[in-house]
């Protein structure tokens, strides 16, 4: 195919054009083991785990509830 480059009413000389050849990138390859994403997520996920149980124990969502009811008064007050 053949191209020219115009400007002002003026073009230049034609050349030919050609398409870029293709071209490919793959990540170098490593030959020592490396720990596995599954690994990473699970300690991730035991650990969110562990913190919320902390935050629950430390709330007191586990203690028994109280054995009746318990009635407050304020007293009486006189005008």
């Amino acid at each position: 195919m053949l191209v020219a480059v115009c400007e002002a009413g003026r073009c230049g000389v034609l050349l030919e054009w050609r398409a870029a050849s293709s071209w490919t990138w793959s990540p170098p390859v490593s030959s020592a083991a490396r720990w596995p994403a599954w690994a990473t997520w699970t300690l991730v996920g035991a650990g969110a785990t562990v913190a919320a149980g902390i935050v629950l124990v430390a709330s007191g969502i586990f203690q028994p509830a109280p054995p009746g009811t318990r009635f407050v008064s304020g007293g009486l007050k006189t005008q």
